[in-house]
């Protein structure tokens, strides 16, 4: 909540690339802006991990080890549980930050909020992470990778795709959004006479005899 209130006037601070697809999915932002999100977030949650386990003093560096699912929790399991959270979350981040939101509302605290109460639900499970960079880190540290890409990538993406959609279609009907397609709000040629034929020349407004 607070990098996303500290950082947010400048760049948004997603910090998480299930959410930076799934806003591309709903045609928030464009397939550019995406790659270069999620490379940096990526990129940082690499480095960020092997920083920190270099600055760790060496008798603690075998504390580090690699965020697995919970004892019992297969693979399917994992991915489902993370990606009907990631859905979840997609839905509530797009809904605090849809530009035809009539009411204001912070979206640091709703997504805070609800980030929070993934990890309560799921935190013996899976971890709750709803964000692939999260034990992205800790597994190239540890150099394990054990079920890390179904869980907590494949799981993440699915359910951001999916919430994206869901949201365009609940709120616009449509299964998502052309990004090449204006919208022309104006009137076409043939209202446009229809309306101005049925003033005198005199009484004809300005807008009208310059559309004509």
């Amino acid at each position: 909540m607070a990098l996303i209130e500290g950082y947010g006037p400048l760049c948004g601070c997603p910090i998480n690339p299930s959410g930076i697809w799934g806003f591309f999915v709903a045609g928030r932002i464009s397939l550019v802006r995406a790659i270069f999100y999620m490379g940096a977030e990526i990129s940082g949650a690499a480095a960020g991990g092997m920083i920190g386990y270099a600055l760790t003093p060496r008798p603690q560096q075998e504390a580090f080890r690699p965020i697995l699912p919970g004892p019992g929790v297969t693979a399917g399991m994992g991915m489902a549980i993370e990606g009907i959270l990631t859905f979840n979350l997609l839905v509530v981040a797009l809904s605090c930050t849809d530009p035809e939101r009539k009411n204001s509302v912070m979206p640091s605290f709703p997504i805070a909020f609800c980030i929070g109460t993934g990890i309560m639900a799921a935190g013996s499970y899976t971890g709750g992470l709803q964000n692939p960079i999260v034990p992205f880190g800790p597994a190239v540290v540890a150099k394990d990778f054990t079920m890390h890409f179904e869980v907590y990538w494949a799981g993440p993406f699915i359910g951001a795709t999916v919430g994206a959609i869901f949201y365009n279609l609940v709120t616009t009907g449509k299964k998502y959004l052309d990004r090449s397609q204006k919208t022309d709000t104006s009137e076409s040629n043939d209202q446009i006479m229809k309306k101005c034929s049925s003033y005198s020349l005199e009484t004809v407004s300005d807008g009208c005899v310059q559309r004509m």
